[in-house]
């Protein structure tokens, strides 16, 4: 009997083994969950191809399962840092020596859901050169991670055109084209209509009346003066695109104009780079003067939405706060529609039915007394022309076809006092009856940017040696900041495992570069420096979202940092 127990224990611990075992493999070999994310990543992590014909760069995911590799779709663009921030996409290259090959601001392009599994050192594709990059992207609410590589190669025959997203662009009508959606624009340059394709599951139908932006100052000189300032303010000039497999970019040179009587009119030209992926697209309108409008008046009302029309109606709307969902169906009905927004941060409103969905994430700036999420519903257009002129209630005035459907955004009220703010937003084009769980992960998501490392191995195909030290890895970490969110300073504080060059800079939410912490070759060890919210010119820059990047050799690490001023 005691035989039999004992062999019965041991075939117990053998199967808790067994299954802990199973378990243990499956989270190392979970993989990032971010089907709708384009990733976009710039040439200076990828020094060996310096110079290298961009057409003879190829991109693959490996597949475990089937021990296969899979061309996948992406796209180089070509990046002239140099040139002004809107002309950089277009004009031609003067920062490298020769036209069509990778440098430093080039940037690599391609989607998150392509992402593949790790391959075997001495796995290569054929026809290759004997270097190839391994880039690691690792999820930091998961710790999950994905891989791509990089190849060189002179002699693929496969055509890059059958790893390409559906993605087009008529430049007659100035109408983005993908396989997911159809968007077109109005005259003030913004989203006018928008489509869920039929092929996607959508109704095939216009469901979007357009972007709405709303600026309301009030000038008190002897009596209350209003001054109503809206996207129609916008005169679209002219607009243009670049277009690849996965990424449209388009630009549109526009200005703000009003015409304030006998005073001097607002006129500010302003250029806005505009970028469309296969399921969403991602717009910035920056550097909006309020401080030459706050010369004229005091800036109560600020409002960015999107205005679904008679088409959504039967849709429901969503936000953070309420995940029961709100019919849209124009009938005036918004009880209960009193949501507080975060401020400083990411914020998010969906509209979803069988016609499709749109979900809009963005950047809710800390300005004014109150930072609020928007919804109105009512297709009654005689409440849009009546009442008290100075009163700025959003519903007073109005644009487009001059009623709401599941009007949806954010707004800023009373005492926006500042320099200037930017509209940042993002919109997801997708499939019809997504869950709201959804749209709260996008959000989550765009705070929490993935991170990558890249490596160069190499490998002679002709003798099978397989040159194990090119795959030596640095190991480093960078440490969240202390305190964050910070007022007048944070540390920020890393570890590398060896001797690097090593570099650490803050960048806003555009990308742009704000501060350069560190540039140098360290010593392995800990590190902490001190950012003091000032970027390179010793200005203070204004309370924001801001993301600190550590680069160790040919890898990346960010962490997201938040400046409440």
């Amino acid at each position: 009997m005691k035989l039999i127990m004992r062999c019965f224990v041991n075939v117990k611990k053998i199967f808790i083994l067994i299954c802990c075992l199973f378990i243990f493999a499956n989270i190392n070999e979970a993989q990032i969950n971010r089907p709708y994310e384009p990733i976009v990543i710039t040439g200076d992590t990828l020094s060996e191809f310096f110079n290298y014909e961009i057409g003879r760069l190829h991109s693959y995911a490996y597949d475990a399962n089937s021990d296969s590799w899979k061309m996948i779709p992406f796209q180089i663009d070509e990046v002239d840092s140099s040139a002004k921030e809107e002309e950089k996409y277009f004009q031609p290259e003067t920062d490298s020596i020769l036209g069509g090959v990778l440098d430093f601001d080039d940037e690599l392009v391609f989607m998150a859901r392509d992402l593949g599994d790790r391959a075997p050192t001495n796995r290569w594709i054929e026809n290759t050169d004997s270097i190839r990059y391994e880039f690691e992207f690792i999820d930091p609410i998961d710790m999950s991670s994905s891989y791509l590589y990089l190849y060189y190669s002179k002699s693929i025959t496969e055509p890059s055109s059958n790893a390409s997203y559906f993605m087009n662009y008529d430049i007659s009508a100035d109408r983005i084209i993908t396989g997911t959606y159809e968007i077109g624009f109005s005259e003030t340059g913004q989203l006018g209509d928008m489509i869920i394709r039929q092929e996607a599951g959508g109704s095939g139908e216009d469901i979007l009346d357009r972007t709405k932006i709303r600026l309301y100052g009030l000038i008190t000189f002897i009596f209350p003066f209003p001054v109503p300032i809206n996207e129609s303010s916008i005169i679209a000039d002219s607009a243009y695109a670049r277009v690849g497999p996965v990424r449209i970019i388009r630009n549109l040179e526009a200005h703000f104009y009003y015409d304030l009587g006998i005073l001097d009119p607002f006129n500010e030209p302003f250029v806005q780079t505009s970028f469309f992926y296969p399921w969403s697209s991602s717009f910035s309108i920056t550097g909006i003067p309020i401080d030459d409008l706050q010369d004229y008046a005091d800036l109560l009302y600020t409002r960015l939405s999107w205005d679904m029309n008679e088409n959504a109606t039967g849709m429901y709307f969503y936000c953070e706060s309420n995940r029961n969902g709100i019919l849209v169906d124009g009938s005036g009905k918004k009880e209960g529609i009193n949501y507080d927004s975060r401020k400083n941060d990411f914020d998010w409103t969906m509209i979803t039915g069988s016609q499709g969905t749109m979900v809009n994430i963005f950047y809710v700036p800390a300005l004014g007394d109150s930072q609020r999420i928007f919804y109105y519903d009512n297709n009654d257009d005689s409440l849009f022309t009546n009442g008290d002129p100075t009163d700025f209630q959003p519903f007073l005035i109005d644009t487009g076809d001059s009623v709401a459907y599941g009007d949806c955004g954010y707004f800023l009220l009373n005492n926006i006092v500042g320099e200037e703010f930017d509209f940042i937003y993002h919109n997801y084009f997708l499939p019809p009856d997504i869950n709201p769980e959804l749209a709260s992960q996008l959000c989550n998501q765009t705070r929490h940017p993935l991170s990558y490392t890249t490596q160069t191995q190499k490998y002679k195909p002709s003798t099978a040696i397989y040159h194990a030290a090119s795959f030596s890895k640095y190991r480093f970490e960078l440490h969240q900041n202390y305190p964050n969110p910070f007022n007048s300073s944070t540390v920020i504080s890393f570890s590398v495992s060896k001797p690097s060059n090593v570099s650490l800079v803050i960048y806003d939410l555009l990308g742009k570069q704000i501060k350069k912490l560190v540039q140098q070759q360290l010593a392995d060890g800990i590190y902490k420096f001190t950012w003091s919210g000032n970027n390179d010119q010793g200005d203070s820059v204004p309370s924001g979202i801001y993301f600190c990047q550590l680069k160790v050799q040919n890898m990346l690490m960010t962490r997201k940092i938040l400046l409440v001023r």
